[in-house]
C-alpha cells in the first residue's frame, strides 16, 4: 500500500506545480503545507484503520456489550412488564339528543336545554362544554355558559348535561305559539388521564317549538304538552392541535 501511494497521488503533484506557477510565492507556500497535512492525515487514518489493535479493541467492545446485553435480557425475562394499549378516541363521544325540560311553575328556571351523550370510546373519557349557545325567535343564551362543569364518563355510560335556563318571563311571549330557533355547541373530550383534551365535537340545529298556552291545565297529573324538535345543521369531529 505504501508503495503504491505516490503514484496514486502523481496527479496531486502536477496539480500543485501548475498551482505554483500560477500563484505568488506567498500562495505557494500555504497551498503546498495544506496539500502536505492533507496527505499526512490520509496516510497515518489508513494506517490506523488497518491497524490490527484497533480490529482487536472493536471486537472486544462488542463482545462485551452484547454480553452485557444478554445478561440484562437473561434477569429482567422474568419480571411481569406493565403495558397500557393506546386508546383511540376518535368519535368516541356520540350525541344522543337535546333534552329539553318545560316547567311554567318555576319562574327561573322555566325551559332548560341539555344535551345527552354517551361514551363508545374504548376507555373513560372527560369532556367540557366550551360553547352552548341557544337562540329561540327573539330570546338567546350566552354562548359561553360556566355553569358547565367537567364531566367524567366511564366505557358504555351516558351524561346529559344542562345549560343555563330561560325564565318564564323570558319566553312568555312564546306561550301558545309555534316558534323557530337554532342551537350550537363546541365540547372538547378526551383520555382522563391527558392533562388536555384530545377531541372537539361542534353540532348546530335549527331548533322548532310548540309551547303551551299559559293557562292549560295539567290533565290526570301529566304536564301541558310541549313540541320540540331539531334537526343538524352542521357538525364535526376533530382532532385537537396545540401549538408548541
Amino acid at each position: 500500500m505504501e508503495a503504491k501511494l505516490p503514484k496514486q497521488l502523481g496527479w496531486l503533484a502536477t496539480s500543485l506545480a501548475w498551482i505554483a506557477s500560477v500563484f505568488p510565492n506567498v500562495w505557494v507556500v500555504i497551498l503546498t503545507s495544506v496539500a502536505a497535512t492533507s496527505v499526512l492525515i490520509f496516510t497515518v487514518g489508513i494506517r490506523w484503520l488497518e491497524s490490527p489493535a484497533l480490529h482487536s479493541a472493536i471486537l472486544v467492545f462488542l463482545a462485551v456489550l452484547w454480553t452485557l446485553i444478554g445478561i440484562i435480557w437473561l434477569r429482567e425475562r422474568r419480571k411481569p412488564v406493565e403495558i397500557f394499549p393506546l386508546r383511540d378516541y376518535r368519535y368516541g363521544l356520540t350525541f344522543q339528543g337535546i333534552v329539553p325540560t318545560l316547567d311554567l311553575n318555576n319562574d327561573d328556571g322555566a325551559l332548560q336545554m341539555g344535551i345527552a351523550f354517551q361514551n363508545y370510546s374504548p376507555g373513560p373519557l372527560r369532556y367540557e362544554v366550551e360553547k352552548f349557545a341557544v337562540w329561540i325567535d327573539t330570546r338567546s343564551l350566552p354562548e359561553t355558559d360556566n355553569s358547565f362543569i367537567p364531566i367524567f364518563m366511564p366505557r358504555g355510560a351516558g351524561r346529559t348535561s344542562n345549560g343555563r335556563p330561560f325564565k318564564k318571563m323570558h319566553i312568555k311571549e312564546f306561550l301558545g305559539r309555534r316558534c323557530e330557533g337554532t342551537l350550537s355547541f363546541s365540547i372538547a373530550y378526551g383520555d382522563v388521564d391527558d392533562s388536555r383534551p384530545s377531541r372537539r365535537l361542534k353540532m348546530s340545529f335549527t331548533t322548532y317549538f310548540v309551547f303551551p298556552s299559559d293557562e292549560a291545565v295539567i290533565n290526570n297529573g301529566m304536564p301541558p304538552p310541549f313540541g320540540f324538535n331539531a334537526i343538524i345543521t352542521k357538525e364535526s369531529d376533530e382532532l385537537i392541535v396545540y401549538p408548541d
